[in-house]
């Protein structure tokens, strides 16, 4: 029987196909389902306990969001009309989608709101590489650099589930995954 592994699009995709019942039989092996987060975290701490990279920690969220906020403050008024968590809170998720989507806002055409929120990017992504931390997206990046460059042990399948759509992060896994010699397959 060949190694599987099943990424998932969702994780109430993944635990459901983990808890699929093989009809007929008395006992059977749960089926390793992931996110492809959840696979890519495991593989981060594989990567530091192994030594296989000097792999920065990744920030928690409340200390990702804290972070923005120290970011973010600065470029305010001094007055109670921005409320500060929640533009940290919107402007982490807008990082994190720019990382995946690998979106890059810049040039003359962007609007006022885009150009703040451009400096606030650079500002954090400086703040983290000065204290040596990632971003949750930015591990998952390094991550797949890793697979790109041969480290990690590979199951034999990897199998894409309920993906409608892939991002171009995870186009980039599954072609470092066929690239390395795992049998990619893609699932409705």
């Amino acid at each position: 029987m060949e190694d599987t592994l099943t990424l998932c699009a969702t994780a109430r995709l993944a635990q459901a196909l983990r808890g699929e019942v093989v009809a007929g039989n008395v006992s059977w092996r749960t089926p390793r389902a992931l996110t492809v987060s959840q696979w890519l975290a495991m593989l981060a701490e594989e990567a530091r306990l192994t030594g296989t990279d000097d792999l920065a920690l990744a920030l928690e969220p409340y200390g990702e969001r804290v972070l923005w906020e120290k970011v973010i403050a600065p470029s305010l008024p001094a007055s109670d009309f921005f409320d500060l968590a929640g533009l940290a809170a919107t402007a982490a998720e807008a990082h994190a989608l720019c990382r995946t989507w690998n979106l890059a806002p810049g040039g003359d055409a962007l609007s006022d709101e885009a150009r703040l929120f451009s400096g606030w990017q650079a500002a954090f992504e400086r703040h983290c590489r000065a204290d040596d931390f990632f971003d949750a997206a930015g591990i998952e990046r390094r991550i797949v650099a890793l697979l790109e460059d041969g480290a990690f042990t590979l199951p034999g399948v990897v199998a894409l589930a309920g993906f409608d759509r892939m991002t171009p992060l995870e186009t980039r896994l599954a072609s470092a995954l066929a690239a390395r010699g795992c049998r990619v397959e893609i699932l409705p």
